[in-house]
């Protein structure tokens, strides 16, 4: 009887160890699968940095980035490079690559996608895809193709997506890379299968000689992998793990991993038996032995559970802030869209939080003390809202996750007092710094929404608030319309140049004492052929962020020449007023900028007097060495330089004595009350021309929209005059019939 009892006692337990040491391997294996994904994820992002640095993309530059960034046996099928080719150029490209067909052809009904117009043929490839004959292979064939590329050139970060073919299963992940000048330049495209990629990773057919592991996709079921036979793996002897979730680094699927202990009973009962002999034969010694045994599994046992807690933290949890990581945000949105599915709940909340600035603490401070402070970040954070959940989405980035069916007034509430918190000052060892954040609000009702779309819509949020400075947003689908129309936009800014789209508008500027024309005001205008006509307002920042601007200002400058040369030609030097041009910063602030149109005025006819360049004060307020010099170039060449939106800047007065400007233009802003009789409009206006007609400045009211403001100004002696009660903007053939010599009247103004 104590023979049976110790050697079951001890089956029992060997058992226990097995599973024990199985659920280690299991954890490990879980942390290194995971680990390995991570990894080839941030080997998309590094490659799509270093293409993007790199300009235009060679073949040796490619295959040098290969060379340097992926092993021999880093388990990777193939790495391809897509350049984005115009559907109707794809015969002259591919005319231009010799030996190369682009394949397989695109049917009459081609995927519904922003970039349908064209289309990515493999272009460069790593040696075992261009061996396989992958070069010129056409991603956007393929729909499912094309839905990831879409993600990822909106993310501006890879995204992937599991892939079947007869090649086998696995993971295709594009990364869009764009051009300096925001073009959207390609996408680079990498591709693992798991029959050749898992092998390489254990170095060996299984991740242990006693493991085995079949994968499946997590929300397809179809199987993805397995090391053994269906009926290996699912003998009765064997024990198995639960179905275990590993997520791959930009994708919103994932894999489904079970591993099955190949050996479960043999040594347990091989054990048992051996020890019931022995019991027969030592009897109380090995019953010492027993309780020594058991006390040391017991100690293993703890052991193993806590390094299995330390690594599950790890893997959810952020190593700098300590706050939960994108990993965790995700099952906690699946685990929010679950309840409203089952309707638990109605709705659920998520606040989007962007520190504004920090890279500017970063690049002046160090990466240490920026680490410091996001620390004491995330510390406010979670003393602020004391309940919720608070991840670190990234970077400078934290989501809060609200209470289920917190209302938008509660979330907005809440999110004020987080703006009130993070706006104190922090003091980082000797440094005391103020930070600002901007917070985007995403409510969610509905159950088939996908967690991307639920982060994009907080991002949009987000980023709405700090493009109006408001600081607080709740998401609108207007926004969403907003950013994909912003996008047409871009993507269309330097198309619509080559096409002739954009054309120049003409204000008169009349003079204040004669009544008669005395120069005009360029305004670009664009007329897109599907959107209609484009507002400046929309259009110029984003060509100065995208840094198109200094092509539209050239292409400005151009038209602007040659117009003052035909006039040059046709009318006499007294009737032939000159032309203003709106500089940007960037122009301002490019080495070049007075160079270039040094060279643009030996090229024309038209005298230097004829052309004037308007700038605002908000354009010369960074680098200001390099702006000194081009004004003061500028100047010698006998250019007029305008002072535009006088008084609506930081450091008027500074300029007015630093640069060489001649004239100053009063901002609309103060034009609009100055026939107020208690207002402080008039007394600014006049003290404005009563200073510069002392310096020796003109001055020019822009926006003078009554007749009421036209007396006043006219009557205070304002030198020019610019706005609707006189003319709008005009076109090129109607300035000139002003200026035809037919009847040599007065050009009187029309205020009557």
């Amino acid at each position: 009887m104590i023979a049976l009892i110790a050697g079951w006692s001890v089956y029992t337990l060997e058992n226990q160890r097995q599973q024990s040491r199985f659920s280690t391997d299991v954890e490990k294996q879980r942390h290194t699968l995971s680990k390995a994904f991570s990894q080839l994820y941030e080997l998309q992002l590094s490659a799509q940095l270093y293409l993007q640095q790199e300009g235009g993309l060679t073949r040796d530059k490619f295959h040098a980035f290969i060379d340097n960034h992926t092993q021999k046996r880093s388990g990777l099928d193939s790495v391809m490079w897509l350049p984005r080719v115009n559907r109707a150029e794809l015969k002259q490209f591919a005319a231009q690559h010799g030996h190369y067909h682009p394949f397989p052809p695109l049917n009459n009904h081609a995927c519904q996608w922003v970039m349908r117009g064209d289309t990515f043929p493999a272009l460069y490839l790593s040696p075992k895809a261009a061996a396989e004959g992958y070069s010129g292979w056409r991603a956007d064939a393929q729909c499912e193709n094309t839905v990831t590329m879409e993600r990822a050139y909106f993310k501006r970060q890879p995204v992937a997506r599991l892939i079947h073919n007869e090649q086998g299963h696995g993971v295709r992940w594009f990364a869009a890379i764009t051009a300096r000048d925001g073009q959207l330049a390609g996408f680079l495209a990498t591709t693992l299968y798991f029959d050749t990629f898992l092998p390489t990773l254990w170095q060996d057919d299984t991740p242990a000689p006693d493991m085995g592991l079949i994968a499946r996709e997590a929300f397809g079921h179809q199987q993805m992998f397995a090391t053994h036979s269906t009926q290996a793996l699912q003998t009765w002897r064997n024990t198995h793990s639960p179905d275990i979730t590993i997520p791959i680094a930009g994708s919103e699927e994932g894999l489904v991993i079970r591993f099955t202990h190949l050996r479960g009973l043999h040594t347990g009962l091989l054990y048992g038996v051996l020890v019931g002999l022995l019991v027969l034969s030592l009897g109380l010694s090995v019953l010492a032995s027993f309780w020594s045994y058991a006390n040391r599994l017991s100690l293993a046992q703890h052991l193993v559970n806590k390094q299995t807690r330390q690594l599950t933290h790890q893997a959810h949890h952020d190593t700098l802030t300590g706050l939960a990581n994108r990993a965790a945000l995700d099952n906690a949105l699946e685990g929010a869209l679950q309840q409203v599915s089952a309707q638990y709940s109605e709705h659920f909340t998520l606040l989007f939080i962007d520190l504004d600035r920090f890279k500017v603490v970063n690049d002046s401070l160090g990466h240490v003390t920026g680490d410091t402070l996001l620390k004491q970040v995330a510390k406010r954070l979670t003393q602020s809202v004391s309940g919720e959940r608070v991840f670190r989405f990234g970077g400078d980035e934290f989501i809060i996750l609200l209470k289920a069916d917190s209302s938008l007034a509660l979330a907005q509430t809440k999110a004020k007092h987080l703006l009130q918190a993070l706006s104190a000052p922090y003091k980082v060892d000797e440094h005391m710094i103020n930070l600002s954040a901007s917070i985007g609000i995403a409510s969610v009702n509905k159950a088939n929404a996908s967690v991307t779309d639920i982060i994009q819509q907080a991002d949009i949020a987000m980023y709405h608030a700090k493009q109006t400075r408001d600081r607080l947003a709740i998401f609108q689908p207007a926004m969403l319309a907003k950013v994909q129309q912003r996008f047409i936009v871009e993507q269309d800014l330097k198309k619509g140049l080559a096409q002739q789209q954009f054309h120049l508008m003409f204000q008169p500027i009349f003079d204040g004492e004669h009544e008669t024309l005395s120069h005009a005001e360029a305004l670009l205008r664009w007329q897109h052929p599907t959107l209609g006509s484009i507002s400046p307002a929309e259009f110029i920042p984003i060509a100065e962020e995208t840094g198109y601007i200094i092509e539209l200002g050239d292409w400005v400058l151009e038209q602007v020449a040659d117009v003052l040369d035909s006039w040059h030609i046709r009318f006499p030097t007294n009737q032939c007023p000159s032309i203003t041009v709106n500089v940007s910063a960037k122009q301002c602030q490019s080495a070049t900028f007075a160079d270039d149109v040094a060279s643009l005025i030996a090229r024309h006819q038209f005298a230097p007097q004829c052309l004037g360049l308007e700038m605002t004060e908000t354009a010369l307020l960074e680098h200001s060495e390099t702006v000194g010099k081009n004004l003061h170039q500028l100047h010698a060449l006998g250019i007029k330089l305008y002072l535009d939106d006088f008084g609506t800047g930081y450091s008027s007065l500074s300029l007015l004595r630093q640069y060489p400007f001649s004239v100053i233009k009063m901002d609309r802003s103060f034009i609009m009350d100055i026939d107020q009789p208690n207002g402080k409009a008039a007394p600014l206006c006049r003290g404005m021309i009563a200073m510069a007609h002392a310096v020796g400045l003109t001055v020019v009211a822009e926006g003078v929209e009554t007749k009421q403001q036209l007396g006043w100004l006219r009557q205070h002696q304002c030198d020019y005059l610019q706005g609707y009660v006189l003319s709008r903007p005009i076109a090129r053939t109607a300035l000139e019939d002003w200026l035809l010599p037919k009847s040599h009247q007065r050009m009187v103004l029309v205020h009557g």
